[in-house]
């Protein structure tokens, strides 16, 4: 937690700093390499097996592929192998336009 980081930035040099203010980011997504990404949820394979596509499950990977394009622009070319993955880019794409026609309303309120 908070205590583990702040031992980390101590140790390093970085704390205390007048400057310095530590946030929490959650962070759905781990890089393993350069061009790999996991969410390191080893349950969802088991459950695609025993359950089929849960829809929970693709609506997390869909989420965290949304906010990481949030953070990062949109990709440009998202290449989908498999039902499961179909499936996650579906939703994905039915988010993106959500969250498109929500901020639509949002400036229309205001204006």
């Amino acid at each position: 937690g908070n205590a583990l980081c702040d031992r980390v930035l101590l140790d390093e040099g970085v704390l205390p700093l007048e400057s310095v203010t530590v946030h929490s980011l959650p962070i759905d997504i781990v890089p393993l390499d350069s061009d790999v990404l996991s969410m390191e949820r080893p349950e969802v394979l088991r459950r695609v097996t025993v359950d089929g596509l849960p829809s929970d499950s693709i609506t997390a990977v869909a989420r965290s592929l949304v906010t990481l394009q949030d953070c990062g622009g949109p990709v440009r070319r998202i290449q989908a192998l498999g039902p499961m993955a179909e499936a996650v880019l579906a939703r994905t794409m039915a988010m993106r336009v959500e969250d498109h026609a929500a901020e639509q309303d949002h400036h229309q309120d205001q204006g």
